[in-house]
């Protein structure tokens, strides 16, 4: 074999190694817990941020009789959580549902829901806990 022949076989061998380390790393990740999942959706409402909580949202979002899309959850966000209900969930505790493994949130007169889509936990609704 040629030295430039022997070095691309390396090279490619050194690749390939390299790719299966790093998709057998990927796939015996831990799957994702409530527990995390609830850090990072308080965390983001502590900051107030949109955008994060959008993306931990399942949509499309029922509000008001319909089903909002990413632009109609971000506007009807302020209603949804006000500043006292950002201030609730920063010391709620969520009660687990263990016929499904989804949780609830209590806030007042309000019952917020969050479970599994997917395989990663979502907000999936809220509304009057009758």
């Amino acid at each position: 074999m040629h030295q430039a022949t022997k070095a691309t076989a390396r090279f490619l061998l050194l690749l390939l190694a390299l790719s299966l380390a790093g998709s057998r790393s990927q796939s015996q990740q831990k799957p994702e817990t409530f527990a995390s999942f609830w850090k990072e959706f308080t965390g983001a409402l502590a900051k107030n941020d949109k955008e994060a909580i959008v993306s931990l949202t399942q949509l499309p979002f029922y509000f008001e009789n319909k089903n909002q899309d990413r632009a109609g959850f971000l506007k009807i966000y302020p209603q949804v959580f006000t500043r006292s209900i950002r201030r609730c969930m920063a010391t709620a505790k969520p009660l687990r549902n263990p016929s499904d493994n989804s949780y609830d949130v209590f806030c007042g007169e309000l019952i917020f829901s969050f479970g599994k889509v997917g395989g990663k936990f979502k907000f999936l609704a809220y509304g009057p806990n009758d």
